[in-house]
C-alpha cells in the first residue's frame, strides 16, 4: 500500500520522469495535498522555486543553493543571508479573509547573528502586512505585523530541521513547532497589498536575510487545525515503528571506570526512548546514551538496552552487556599485533599514564606531555584499555621530537584510535608535524596535519600547500573508529575501521625539525580536538592493507555485540517501466558481514 501510495504520488507531480524519492516524503505531500485550502507548495525538488501545485512561481535572488530536505529526503532551499525567492504580488498570501496558514520545514544555521532572520514576509521593507522571523539567540519565532512581535518561546532549535506551522485565524495568530502549540496570541495582520518572499523581509534585496535552510513550504487560505498540523508532522515518518540505525554495544571496563551506552533511531523526530538495565526501566534515562559512572562489581554482567517508541509501535535495541576485567581481551588482542610490526617507532597506549607523561613504551625516551587542557579520559564506550587522552578542544599532547616522526624516506604509518565528541567552528587535528602562528617557528610550517571535519564526516590530510580528504562511511561525531594513515612516497592512503578509503597523489611537506603533537595542529590549542585519542602507534614504513585490517580484525575478534551498523539504507525507487532496479546499503564495518535480501 505504502508504495502504491508513492508510486501514484510520483507520477502526478513528476510525470515522464525517472526519479529516487523517499516514500516517506511522498506520504508527507500526501497529506498536504489533500488540504481543501491549499494554495501553493515550494518542495524545490527540481532545485527551482516552482509551484508544485499552483500558479506562483518564485525567482531566485542573490546567493542561493540547494541541500538535502528535510530529515534527508529530497531537496532544501539552503539560504546564507544573500539569497531569498521573491513570490510577487499574490492576492491569496495577503489572507485578506483573515485565514490562512504557512506551514514549512526550517534549519537555523546560524551561530552567531545581529538580527532576527526572516523565514518568510509579506511585506517590502515598511509596508507590512505579516513577516515570519526566529529570534536571533534561536529561542523564539513570531510574526511582525508593522505594529507588534509578540514571539512565541522555542527549545532545541539547534542546527537541525523542524517543522513550523503559523496560523492566521480572525486577529489571532498560533504559532506551531515541530506540531506543538507554541503560543497563540491576539493580533491582526497589517495592510495593504505587498510583495510575498521566502528568506527575507524585502522584496528586492535581501533584508534580515534567513541563514539556513527551508524546504517544503505551503500557503493555505484556511486556517489548519492543530490535528491537520501534527498529521502532516508525523505523515513524513510514515507509519512504521522506529528502526535502530546504532545499537548499543557490549563494553570492556575496569572499576572504577564509567561506561556510556548510545543508541540512534530513525526517524529521529516524534520518537521517545526508554533504557532499561536487566529489564527494568531506569529512571530518567530517556536521550541517545546513558553513563554509568563509579563502575563497580555489581555492575558485571550487567545488560542495558533501549526501547524507542513512536505513533506506530515500539521497537527494542540489541542488548549491550557490561564486563569488569582490567585486562579486556580486544586490548591484548590488538596490542599484541600492534607490537608485532618490526617498523613501529612509537606506540602510545595511554593506560599507564597517571600523572602528564604519555608514554612510548617503544622509545621512552620520546613520550609526550599532555598540555593544556589535555587528560585523561576513563569512559569505555570511547576507548581501548583502561585510559585515552581526553580533550574538549583545549589541549594538546606534545612528543619529544624525534626526527623519524618526520618519516624522512616519504614513507611510513600513524595508526589511532579517536573519538570524535562535537562539531566546531573548525577542522580538529588528531595528529600534526606542524607548527602554531609562533615567530619561533615562522608562519605554521607543515610536514603533515590530520584533521577530521568539523561536521565529522570527512578525514583530511594539509602538507602545507595541499589539502587533501576522504569521506568517511560513519560520521566520526559519538563514534569510536580505528583510523590509519599510510604514506607511501607520493601517495597517501586512509583506513576507516580496517578499510581503505582509497588513495590520493600528495606528498609530505617540504619542512622538517617542527614540533610534534597528538590533538592539536601545532604546539597549542590551535584547532585542537575535541574528544579522545587512544593507541597512537607510529611506523616508519608504509604498513600494507592486510596489517592494518588484522590489527582492526584484532580488536574486533574479542570485542563484545558489535552488531553491524547501516550507515545508509535502501531507497525507494520509482522507475519507467523496462528499466533495472538496484537496491545498495552501506555498513559502517563490513568485514564479516552476510547479507540476506528479503
Amino acid at each position: 500500500m505504502r508504495v502504491a501510495t508513492f508510486l501514484l504520488f510520483c507520477a502526478a507531480l513528476l510525470p515522464g520522469s525517472v526519479r529516487v524519492v523517499r516514500a516517506d516524503i511522498a506520504q508527507y505531500r500526501t497529506n498536504v495535498l489533500a488540504e481543501p485550502g491549499l494554495v501553493s507548495l515550494y518542495t524545490f525538488e527540481a532545485s527551482d522555486a516552482a509551484d508544485a501545485v499552483g500558479p506562483n512561481p518564485g525567482t531566485l535572488a542573490g546567493t542561493t543553493g540547494f541541500t538535502p530536505g528535510a530529515a534527508g529526503f529530497g531537496t532544501a532551499l539552503l539560504l546564507g543571508g544573500a539569497g531569498h525567492v521573491q513570490l510577487g504580488n499574490v492576492a491569496a498570501f495577503d489572507f485578506t479573509s483573515g485565514l490562512g496558514t504557512i506551514e514549512a520545514w526550517v534549519r537555523a544555521d546560524w551561530s552567531s547573528v545581529g538580527y532576527n532572520p526572516c523565514l518568510f514576509s509579506d511585506r517590502d521593507g515598511n509596508p507590512v502586512r505579516w513577516s515570519a522571523h526566529m529570534n536571533a539567540d534561536k529561542g523564539a519565532f513570531g510574526i511582525w505585523n508593522g505594529s507588534t512581535y509578540p514571539p512565541a518561546a522555542i527549545a532545541g532549535a539547534g542546527t537541525t530541521w523542524h517543522h513550523l506551522a503559523i496560523v492566521f485565524s480572525n486577529n489571532t495568530v498560533r504559532l506551531y513547532w515541530d506540531a506543538s502549540l507554541v503560543g497563540t496570541t491576539s493580533q491582526g495582520l497589517g495592510g495593504g497589498s505587498v510583495p510575498t518572499q521566502l528568506g527575507s523581509s524585502s522584496a528586492n534585496t535581501t533584508t534580515e536575510g534567513w541563514i539556513g535552510a527551508l524546504d517544503e513550504v505551503a500557503f493555505y487560505s484556511t486556517a489548519l487545525s492543530g490535528s491537520r498540523i501534527a498529521a502532516h508532522y508525523y505523515a513524513i515518518y510514515g507509519s512504521d515503528p522506529p528502526a535502530f540505525t546504532l545499537q548499543p554495544r557490549s563494553l570492556f571496563a575496569d572499576e572504577g571506570m564509567s561506561a556510556s551506552f548510545r543508541a540512534a533511531v530513525s526517524p529521529p523526530i516524534g520518537v521517545s526512548l526508554q533504557w532499561q538495565r536487566n529489564g527494568t526501566n531506569l529512571p530518567n534515562a530517556t536521550n541517545a546514551s546513558i553513563t554509568l559512572s563509579n563502575l563497580a562489581l555489581p555492575d558485571n554482567g550487567a545488560q542495558f538496552r533501549a526501547i524507542a517508541t513512536n505513533l506506530y509501535g515500539a521497537t527494542t535495541s540489541a542488548v549491550a552487556t557490561l564486563i569488569l576485567t582490567s585486562t579486556p581481551p580486544n586490548m591484548v588482542y590488538y596490542r599484541s599485533a600492534v607490537q608485532a610490526e618490526p617498523s613501529l617507532l612509537a606506540y602510545f597506549p595511554v593506560d599507564d599514564t597517571t600523572g602528564t607523561t604519555v608514554t612510548n613504551i617503544v622509545r621512552p625516551a620520546f613520550s609526550g606531555t599532555l598540555s593544556g587542557g589535555a587528560t585523561l579520559d576513563r569512559n569505555a564506550d570511547r576507548l581501548v584499555g583502561r585510559r585515552a587522552i581526553g580533550q574538549n578542544g583545549n589541549g594538546w599532547t606534545a612528543l619529544a621530537r624525534d626526527p623519524a616522526y618526520e618519516f624522512p624516506s616519504g614513507s611510513g604509518t600513524i595508526e589511532l584510535f579517536l573519538y570524535q565528541s562535537a562539531g566546531g567552528g573548525y577542522n580538529p587535528a588528531f595528529f600534526a608535524c606542524r607548527t602554531n602562528n609562533s615567530t619561533a617557528y615562522g608562519d605554521t610550517l607543515t610536514r603533515y596535519s590530520l584533521h577530521g571535519a568539523a561536521g565529522g564526516a570527512v578525514i583530511m590530510l594539509w602538507t602545507g600547500s595541499a589539502l587533501v580528504s576522504w569521506p568517511v562511511p560513519l560520521n566520526m561525531i559519538g563514534n569510536f573508529v580505528h583510523v590509519a594513515v599510510v604514506f607511501d612516497g607520493g601517495l597517501t592512503t586512509v583506513y576507516f575501521n580496517g578499510a581503505s578509503l582509497g588513495s590520493r597523489s600528495v606528498s609530505l611537506g617540504a619542512h622538517t625539525g617542527l614540533p610534534i603533537q597528538i590533538g592539536a595542529a601545532g604546539p597549542s590549542t590551535q584547532e585542537a580536538w575535541p574528544g579522545t585519542l587512544d593507541e597512537v602507534a607510529l611506523y616508519g614504513a608504509a604498513l600494507p592493507a592486510q596489517a592494518i585490517a588484522a590489527h582492526y580484525s584484532a580488536y574486533l575478534s574479542t570485542t563484545l555485540g558489535v552488531a553491524p551498523v547501516i550507515v545508509q539504507q535502501p531507497q525507494s525507487l520509482v522507475l519507467n517501466e523496462g528499466t533495472p532496479a538496484t537496491f545498495t546499503l552501506t555498513l559502517a564495518d563490513a568485514a564479516g558481514a552476510v547479507y540476506r535480501w528479503q
